[in-house]
């Protein structure tokens, strides 16, 4: 039982490495790649941890990946899938609060004694997932990479607020390296493209 505890939290420890890393990269293939690797571990995870909603919301997040992928590299437009999977993302999201609304306003008591303080920022909350989930399609459905990584960094911000709140230890630690790997991919892609305007004149 230890042991599968191990495999089953190294999981998620892959899947940190792979969204961490995904932003290097300079080609919306590559960023993809990495992204849908890193949900599948954390899909995977959720399965074994049987967290069933994390897990279909995942999948689901897999299928747009490739999907958004297929078109950039075919020179399609996302468009029409962008506003496909944000609808879909927000009836997951509301589903999800709904069904587990009692729970999430129950955990509010680590912040507050007062039922309105915790419906309030169960709401709150419940609208930064949302909000976040739909910033991270838009971002996923754009070629171009500077918007990706910028729109990326707003929804993890979103994320980290989320996390901190509800004590998710490993989704905090998730979204801080992610944020920071964004930061650094953003400085470092500006300093090439300043090299090579050098270079050119």
């Amino acid at each position: 039982m230890f042991w599968w505890n191990v495999f089953v939290q190294a999981l998620g420890f892959i899947g940190i490495f792979f969204m961490t890393i995904s932003v290097q990269f300079g080609t919306h293939k590559k960023v993809m790649i990495f992204k849908t690797l890193g949900a599948l571990m954390f899909a995977t995870q959720y399965l074994f941890l049987k967290a069933y909603t994390g897990m279909i919301l995942d999948f689901i997040g897999i299928g747009r990946n490739i999907i958004f992928s297929n078109n950039v590299i075919k020179k399609k437009s996302n468009k029409g899938w962008i506003i496909f999977f944000t609808i879909f993302s927000i009836l997951a999201a509301l589903l999800t609060t709904y069904f587990t609304w009692d729970s999430l306003v129950q955990k509010m008591q680590t912040w507050t004694e007062s039922q309105t303080l915790m419906v309030v920022l169960t709401v709150v909350l419940s609208l930064f997932s949302i909000t976040a989930k739909s910033i991270t399609t838009i971002a996923y459905g754009l070629s171009d990479l500077k918007k990706l990584r910028y729109l990326n960094f707003f929804s993890s911000l979103l994320w980290l607020f989320y996390n901190f709140t509800y004590f998710s230890i490993f989704g905090f630690i998730n979204e801080i390296l992610v944020m920071s790997s964004i930061i650094i991919a953003v400085i470092r892609f500006r300093n090439m493209e300043k090299k090579e305007k050098l270079h050119v004149e």
